[in-house]
């Protein structure tokens, strides 16, 4: 499920129409992407530790652990969504909201742009699948073993989409914080990242949203996102899959 690029920026369409803006810019985004430190040094016991990490939480193929890595390995916003209706505890993707998936994606436009300058700061460094030899989760796109691994664009992602889903449902926002955690682990137990991969993306994500957070359009779509998650969970709808979830805990 692991994609190159976000599937809304190559869907057909008869008259094709340029991929949604960020909110932020590349600019701004390549500038929170300086700030990011360098991975371990190679051969360091930082790096020793990476790859001690990936190797202990690898799950095995097929159980609940790997299914659910598999899941949380979506990028395309109009179904990531979907990645915190256990969280919000509402079936949001169900709901269709539009406020809500054009956020998520015009933040994944400023997280690409970020993690894309993020990577190109320092050495290429090989996915831990191909650098330790192990089978990972999820089919990768062609080119995405060329993809640096520090940091991780995923985590990048699901630091920026978790925080602006807190401040739409803040009464949720523990349970959703923890829910991006998880997406981080997902990359570890997929062995697409390392656990300092993780940790930088996590870290640029949420510089990410406290710099989008004072954008006025992104605080008009924020307000209209609002009333359509406040809807989908006044609706009482949930998804069926949160049961299926909990028993990967």
């Amino acid at each position: 499920m692991l994609i190159a690029a976000p599937l809304w920026a190559c869907a057909s369409a008869p008259a094709p129409q340029p991929a949604p803006a960020g909110y932020l810019g590349t600019a701004m985004a390549q500038a929170l992407a300086a700030q990011v430190a360098p991975p371990p040094a190679p051969g360091s016991a930082a790096e020793l530790a990476d790859a001690q990490a990936v190797r202990a939480a690898l799950a095995p193929e097929a159980s609940p652990l790997w299914l659910r890595a598999q899941a949380d390995a979506e990028l395309d916003p109009g179904a990531a969504i979907a990645l915190f209706d256990c969280a919000v505890g509402a079936d949001l993707a169900a709901a269709n909201p539009p406020a809500l998936t054009r956020l998520f994606t015009r933040e994944l436009s400023d997280a690409a742009d970020a993690w894309t300058a993020a990577k190109a700061r320092f050495a290429f460094r090989p996915k831990p699948d191909v650098a330790l030899g192990l089978k990972p989760c999820t089919e990768l796109a062609p080119g995405a073993a060329k993809v640096s691994a520090y940091p991780a664009g995923h985590a990048v992602t699901a630091q920026l989409w978790s925080k602006t889903m807190a401040a739409l449902a803040p009464d949720r926002a523990e349970a959703i914080a923890a829910k991006a955690r998880e997406i981080g682990s997902s990359r570890v137990v997929c062995a697409t990242q390392y656990p300092s991969d993780v940790a930088a993306g996590e870290a640029l994500g949420a510089k990410l949203f406290e710099a989008v957070a004072s954008d006025p359009t992104f605080q008009a779509d924020l307000a209209a996102a609002r009333a359509e998650v406040a809807a989908a969970r006044a609706a009482g709808l949930r998804n069926p899959a949160c049961a299926a979830e909990q028993t990967a805990e």
